[in-house]
């Protein structure tokens, strides 16, 4: 390494050197009792999982739950209706995280919370966002090795990579698939269930005629922040979508992945159009029961809404293009999904209106159980997930205290 390459190395540790102190602080401190953080997406948003549990936290006897926001607007909004939430740097936030019993996050300590302040004793759960369909982690790893330099970094630095205990699985399937990507004993996984997908167990049976109410959900491609046009290229007429669609009764939801955007002429078509809109909410979670079907390609929400029993269209527009340009999958997409697929807006028109004449799902059954089944244990314990993974979290503090 030359000498210029080595000054710019050093001088961008600077602001690691600065955080070194609250690792080695946070490594010392006793921990509280019962003292849970919670954080996720990044610090800016109050949703998935954690949210999920961190609502059950709250009700549970001697829990103390505190959510950690990088948003400042989030955390005066939490305030405002009685949330425990402090910005994520403040001094509260710090000691709060410094002296935690436990943290949760759904991306990374460094990502959702101040990972500095989160070291020594305090367990590390991750709940993670998604179920693997696309390979994650190590197991998404491009093979190449890690340079010397970047390898002394992490070492000297232990905050800035990734850290957790534990992770939380559905069943033994995706138990296997975790321990591979987080490089952790089976031990370590926590079979309880996703906690936002407690949702279902508290919807209706009673299913309403109209109207037939679609999600299109399109998974995570490119970098944070890219445009993503999953529309003009693969025929979607808006007008012709939207005259069907008010004939028929559809609604249609389109929800981009939190780190995508459409482009901008598609969004104001879609915001001219009757039956056509975006589904905007802050978490998916308080509305993804309401719907009659889903529509996606590689996400691991249909992974979520299959529990429902609901049928599902699979649209994989541009398969090949993202096999070779994002990530690859943990399976052959055959053997997780379910023919036919949709490859352009007109087939999944024809999709729709076929459903929505019928509304008779029972010839999908038999592939629905078998798909559930592989990713989502049954269940006899009649608990939901917030509570066994609470009761699971409790037997791993009873049994370190003995």
């Amino acid at each position: 390494m030359n000498i210029g390459k080595l000054i710019n190395l050093i001088s961008a540790q600077i602001p690691n050197l600065a955080q070194l102190p609250f690792y080695g602080l946070s490594s010392v401190l006793p921990k509280k009792k019962n003292r849970w953080v919670f954080g996720s997406w990044f610090g800016d948003k109050y949703s998935d999982n954690s949210r999920f549990f961190f609502e059950y936290s709250i009700e549970c006897q001697d829990i103390d739950a505190i959510w950690i926001s990088k948003n400042r607007s989030l955390v005066s909004e939490l305030k405002s209706r009685g949330i425990n939430a402090h910005y994520f740097r403040s001094l509260k936030a710090i000691y709060y995280q410094m002296t935690a019993e436990m943290a949760f996050f759904t991306q990374s300590i460094s990502a959702d919370l101040y990972s500095p302040a989160i070291a020594g004793k305090s367990k590390k759960i991750q709940l993670w966002h998604g179920l693997p369909i696309k390979k994650i982690m190590r197991d998404a790893a491009t093979g190449e090795p890690t340079s010397k330099s970047v390898r002394f970094i992490r070492k000297c630095f232990p905050f800035l990579g990734h850290r957790q205990d534990y992770v939380i699985s559905t069943s033994e399937e995706t138990t296997d698939i975790f321990a591979s990507a987080f490089g952790l004993e089976r031990q370590q996984i926590l079979c309880s269930g996703l906690p936002r997908n407690d949702v279902f167990q508290k919807r209706s049976s009673a299913k309403e005629d109209k109207p037939f109410k679609v999600l299109y959900a399109p998974t995570f491609r490119g970098d944070v922040g890219d445009s993503l046009d999953m529309f003009s290229d693969f025929g979607f007429d808006i007008d012709k979508v939207d005259k069907v669609l008010c004939e028929q009764d559809i609604q249609l939801f389109i929800r981009m992945h939190p780190v995508n955007k459409p482009p901008n002429h598609i969004s104001e078509a879609i915001g001219k159009s009757r039956n056509i809109s975006f589904s905007d909410g802050v978490d998916v979670y308080d509305e993804i029961d309401s719907y009659d079907c889903l529509i996606t390609d590689f996400s691991g929400i249909y992974l979520d809404f299959i529990i429902t029993e609901r049928p599902i269209i699979f649209a994989p527009f541009d398969f090949s293009s993202y096999m070779n340009n994002d990530r690859s999958l943990y399976y052959k997409y055959e053997q997780v999904t379910l023919a036919p697929y949709c490859y352009t807006w007109e087939e999944i028109l024809d999709a729709l209106l076929a459903l929505n004449s019928n509304n008779n799902f029972d010839s999908i059954q038999l592939d629905y159980q078998r798909i559930k089944n592989k990713f989502h244990s049954p269940r006899t314990d009649g608990l939901s997930n917030c509570e066994r993974l609470f009761n699971m979290l409790d037997f791993i503090v009873r049994s370190n205290t003995r």
